[in-house]
């Protein structure tokens, strides 16, 4: 009689332990996701994605009245994405519950299977944001800036960028008054199409796209054949690329096109980065000074000049430059024009030594080939300050400054920036009549 019981009480044992430890008895529940937040414009379906370790043997979805369900036999999918959607004329609006049932093919639960629920409050909206132009600039130049205000309400706001042919996305800031916003644009000097829209997306999904019109200035900029000196190139460019810590190529043509191309690459891209970095704060007017750099300095080279070099009358490289060239005297004083916070002072390749001045409203300017820097990264400083002394330190022989203005990290024409009237007219007459319209509509 005790085998008898000691058979039954190991056959109850191994029973037990089955059900606990046999893969088709497995505990764990369908993992459920909802992609996407938790708003709807019902044009879109909602994409679930449903995971089991075993397989799936059912799922149901509902949002109120609407429902879709599936049961699987036979192939049990352990991974399915269910896109929801309601019916084309399905009246729908504010909140709603989006629930979701998905249960596995494990004889848990008394071969019921493992249950897995999900509730997710969702918002109906298929309002379009609206989007209205306030004021901006006349013109712009191929290199030039501009300057937008513009409207934008909408309850669910996300997104609300200019874009610039279709690929440079230029932020706003809020101006003013709620829904209204200002930005600095720009048109890249190395394209030689424009085009410019507002886009405004809420969360639901739901996009606005507004053009904007600009006359488009004609401005030229010079070509340069600039044939190579071997002296440079054996001397200036191997100290340059052993600054980087760079592999320096033994052929000396290699050698100037891993400086000007690769080099020159790194180096505008670093400050290109630097210069998009930026915090979105609440604009109510922006004072600027004409930039005046260095006094009595001569211009040696222009922005936007192409520039192709050659050796032996073969193409050999080409680049463009994104800046203005002032020379004056030897370690000449470098004074700011406006105020400003220091967001880099390093050395930097081909630029040598460089400072970046962030003024407000996306707009930074840069001193480079420095030969010392007299304030420091993090630095809040006031115009008039000298900042630096001209130098020589980077891919140049002669002492000089190179200055650039900078719109949200794109190179642009300086010498806009440098004429009162050109402020006058796209910068403060742009403001001034916003503020007006402004006024007159509240």
């Amino acid at each position: 009689m005790k085998k008898v019981f000691l058979i039954i009480l190991i056959l109850i044992i191994a029973g037990v332990g089955y059900i606990f430890f046999a893969p088709s008895f497995e505990r764990i529940p369908p993992t459920v996701v909802v992609n996407g937040n938790s708003f709807w414009n019902l044009k879109k379906p909602i994409k679930i994605t449903i995971k089991d370790n075993l397989g799936i043997k059912f799922y149901s979805i509902s949002f109120g009245k609407y429902k879709v369900e599936k049961e699987f036999s036979g192939n049990f999918p352990k991974n399915i994405t269910v896109e929801f959607k309601l019916p084309k004329r399905a009246m729908v609006k504010g909140k709603d519950f989006l629930k979701i049932v998905a249960v596995d093919i494990s004889k848990w639960q008394f071969f019921a299977g493992n249950l897995t629920k999900v509730k997710k409050e969702i918002t109906v909206d298929k309002k379009y944001p609206i989007v209205s132009i306030i004021s901006h600039s006349y013109g712009i130049g191929r290199g030039g800036s501009a300057l937008v205000v513009l409207k934008a309400v909408e309850k669910h706001p996300d997104t609300l960028e200019i874009v610039v042919n279709n690929k440079h996305s230029f932020k706003v800031f809020p101006f003013l008054k709620n829904n209204y916003y200002i930005s600095l644009i720009c048109w890249p000097v190395k394209e030689e199409d424009f085009n410019v829209k507002i886009i405004s997306e809420d969360l639901a999904g739901n996009r606005t796209i507004l053009p904007i019109s600009f006359f488009r200035k004609k401005y030229s900029y010079k070509l340069s054949k600039i044939i190579l000196n071997k002296k440079f190139i054996d001397t200036k460019v191997k100290e340059i690329l052993d600054s980087a810590e760079m592999d320096i190529p033994e052929d000396f043509i290699a050698r100037f096109k891993k400086m000007n191309e690769e080099l020159r690459n790194e180096n505008e891209t670093t400050i290109e980065n630097i210069a998009k970095e930026f915090k979105i704060v609440k604009v109510n007017n922006f004072k600027i000074y004409p930039f005046k750099p260095l006094k009595n300095a001569a211009r040696k080279a222009s922005f936007g000049d192409h520039r192709y070099y050659f050796f032996n009358g073969k193409k050999v490289s080409e680049s463009w430059h994104l800046g203005i060239d002032l020379a004056s005297i030897k370690n000449a004083p470098i004074k700011l024009s406006n105020n400003g916070k220091v967001v880099y002072a390093k050395y930097t390749g081909i630029y040598g030594n460089t400072l970046i001045i962030y003024h407000g409203l996306g707009l930074f300017s840069l001193y480079s080939h420095c030969s010392n820097f007299l304030v420091h990264e993090g630095e809040d400083i006031k115009k008039g300050t000298v900042i630096a002394k001209t130098g020589a330190t980077g891919a140049v022989f002669g002492d000089h400054l190179h200055f650039g203005i900078m719109v949200q990290g794109i190179e642009v024409l300086p010498l806009e920036w440098f004429d009162k009237h050109w402020l006058k007219d796209n910068i403060f007459k742009v403001i001034n009549d916003a503020k007006d319209i402004i006024k007159a509509m509240n």
